[in-house]
């Protein structure tokens, strides 16, 4: 014997369960009586076939189902080429965007040589790392940290930025 537990629920198949003839009680009769797959098929099919009031339920079942999915939805439009290219490009643009707002640096928390991060860093500790850090002590006064100097993110990724563009040897109009 096969150790079967079928729900009887509301939704979906189990609707089924609600009606007077219900061949999901037949098929759990059936499948507590018998190990075989194809056994419980043929033996359910022997009641089911015999059956109108059955036979009746699973057309219903079978209409709904396949009814809605052909009635209710709205025919697919082909797109073209034109339309998918602009599809692609828009969600192209907007994965860049994401990206690089996820992957963008936070300068004011990288960390400096001195092992601060950058916002609690000095003038002094500033001018003896590199041409980056060096233009951001120009802005600060002696002692005084980034952070205290107010010193926005966007101030920094622009001297940042000043700083890939000079190493890569552009000139700067």
């Amino acid at each position: 014997m096969m150790n079967v537990e079928i729900s009887t629920g509301v939704t979906g198949a189990k609707r089924q369960s609600y009606a007077s003839s219900n061949p999901r009680d037949v098929l759990l009769k059936v499948a507590k009586q018998l190990d075989d797959e194809g056994e419980i098929r043929e033996k359910c099919w022997l009641v089911v076939a015999n059956d109108q009031n059955m036979l009746r339920t699973i057309y219903d079942y079978w209409f709904q189902n396949n009814y809605r999915s052909l009635a209710l939805k709205e025919p697919r439009r082909k797109r073209t080429r034109k339309e998918i290219k602009a599809a692609v490009e828009k969600l192209q643009s907007q994965i860049t965007t994401r990206v690089e707002r996820e992957v963008k640096i936070r300068l004011l928390d990288m960390i400096m040589p001195s092992g601060k991060p950058l916002s609690n860093s000095s003038r002094e500790e500033l001018l003896i790392s590199s041409s980056w850090t060096m233009r951001i002590a120009e802005r600060l006064r002696p002692g005084q940290t980034v952070a205290d100097a107010g010193l926005t993110e966007e101030e920094l990724q622009r001297l940042y930025t000043l700083e890939e563009v000079r190493d890569d040897k552009v000139e700067l109009a």
